[in-house]
């Protein structure tokens, strides 16, 4: 499969090719599709490593301080799709959100 990152949890650095996988390996993904075509694959990995799919911490809400409705739908369905297959999410926060936007 094109583009897909398998790590050993053991050692985040270290990657190798997905067809070469067991379970306890971390799959980061970019996206929704990607997902989809790793389970439907049968790529052997016990969890999903969200990044760069549009969910970072600083996406999440809008500059006006409104809960950013794309993001979060994107997020429940990268999460919904991954249980759904018995995989656990590992969410990366990415860049930190704006400090008015904490408040």
């Amino acid at each position: 499969m094109k583009n897909l990152k398998l790590l050993d949890k053991t050692s985040p650095s270290k990657a190798s090719d997905p067809g070469d996988q067991a379970q306890g390996m971390v799959l980061g993904i970019n996206g929704i599709n990607q997902l989809k075509s790793a389970i439907k694959s049968g790529v052997n990995f016990s969890e999903v490593r969200l990044w760069d799919t549009g969910v970072k911490i600083n996406q999440l809400q809008n500059s006006d301080g409104t809960k950013n409705t794309n993001a979060w739908n994107n997020l429940t369905n990268l999460v919904d799709t991954a249980h759904a297959s018995g995989k656990q999410v590992m969410y990366t926060f990415g860049l930190a959100a704006e400090p008015t936007l904490l408040t």
